[in-house]
């Protein structure tokens, strides 16, 4: 994914973990923390989902950011996320 880079894709994969930060929450995709290939910021009407999504396997579509080296894509829109 880090290939993609200001460009919009869609990720099918694994949630390993997630983790409430207050007024957004993050989903690792890939691994666990810190070893995540991929990680997705829940914000707006996304963050609703967060209770619902670790162990299943999403797709997710979005920009691709990178934020510490790692790549990001940050969600605002519930619609963009699909669990399976």
């Amino acid at each position: 994914v880090g290939k993609y880079v200001n460009q919009d894709v869609t990720v099918r994969s694994f949630v390993f973990g997630v983790r409430d930060m207050g007024s957004f929450s993050l989903v690792n995709l890939g691994a666990e923390y810190p070893n995540q290939l991929l990680t997705v910021v829940l914000r707006g009407d996304a963050k609703a989902l967060a209770g619902g999504l670790l162990g299943k396997t999403i797709t997710v579509t979005g920009d691709v950011e990178m934020y510490r080296d790692k790549p990001e894509i940050v969600v605002r829109d519930a619609a963009k996320i699909v669990v399976k």
